[in-house]
């Protein structure tokens, strides 16, 4: 799959996912529009969307074999997680896996929850990252280097990458903001698809990781993608569940992996008894 584009240099020991777009509160009847590539070295072992168990509940994630974390799902309660690394950063190798945040995070009730325990972050635990968190009353980003710097957002297009996500956006942060902002105004009808096919998109820049799509060389690239569209009544633990929510998931780079659709695997995860228990704020308290 190579593109001709030079490998990188160094090897990341950690998990990354390099493009995250968030609908938060705009698009009508679903409060959250989420498409999210996954960039990682292609020899990494990782498994798909999957209804896990923690000491706090179950969650809906994927799974970074390597390293036990993940970077992006949800909790029975209705919150929303998901982690970008910060890259130009040194990494250190004896700080904790920035897996673990996105699971911390859905240990958590509530969104400002889990923004409290960012806020509380220790400085030089983690290497850097943005983490994006949401439920239906509030989102925020945290940004961590060193230590954390956490904000409130607002109903909008949300598009986080690698960099800093509070500081001015690069031009691939801006560019694909852009897109779903004009995209919102349209609304298609098949917003979902369309999303997708912003997700399979490169060629529009010839440095590699500036691409939506990324492939360098035969090592690295993007190794997933994930749509999803939550509704008003995701979260509140109807016996039905919520009848508009979604989830597609491709195995592979979008540009050539077909979604598949995982709708039915969100809509068991709702149907079950809601297993979140009072853990998180057990152990934050302590």
């Amino acid at each position: 799959m190579g593109r001709g584009h030079e490998p990188l240099e160094e090897r990341d020991s950690e998990p990354r996912m390099c493009t995250l777009i968030a609908i938060y509160r705009q698009v009508p009847d679903r409060w959250l529009v989420v498409a999210a590539n996954r960039d990682e070295y292609l020899d990494r072992p990782a498994e798909g969307p999957a209804i896990r168990s923690s000491a706090s509940g179950r969650v809906l994630s994927p799974l970074d074999v390597k390293a036990g974390g993940t970077w992006i799902g949800m909790n029975q309660s209705g919150v929303f997680c998901a982690l970008t690394n910060l890259s130009g950063s040194q990494n250190e190798s004896d700080r904790l896996s920035r897996g673990e945040v996105v699971t911390n995070c859905l240990s958590a009730p509530h969104a400002v929850d889990a923004a409290e325990w960012l806020k509380a972050l220790p400085a030089e635990q983690y290497n850097s990252f943005n983490c994006f968190v949401c439920d239906q009353d509030n989102a925020f980003l945290a940004v961590y280097s060193d230590e954390c710097h956490v904000q409130e957002l607002g109903p909008g297009v949300h598009v986080v990458g690698n960099s800093d996500g509070l500081a001015a956006p690069v031009q691939k942060v801006a560019r694909l903001r852009d897109r779903v902002e004009g995209l919102t105004e349209s609304l298609p009808d098949d917003l979902l698809g369309r999303l997708g096919e912003v997700c399979g998109e490169h060629g529009v820049s010839k440095v590699a990781l500036d691409e939506t799509c990324v492939h360098v060389a035969d090592t690295y690239g993007t190794r997933s993608s994930w749509l999803l569209e939550l509704d008003d009544e995701f979260g509140k633990n109807h016996l039905g569940g919520s009848a508009e929510s979604k989830l597609f998931y491709a195995d592979g780079p979008p540009c050539v992996a077909p979604y598949k659709n995982l709708s039915p695997l969100l809509k068991e995860f709702e149907q079950m008894p809601n297993s979140q228990t009072t853990e998180f704020l057990t152990r934050n308290a302590s």
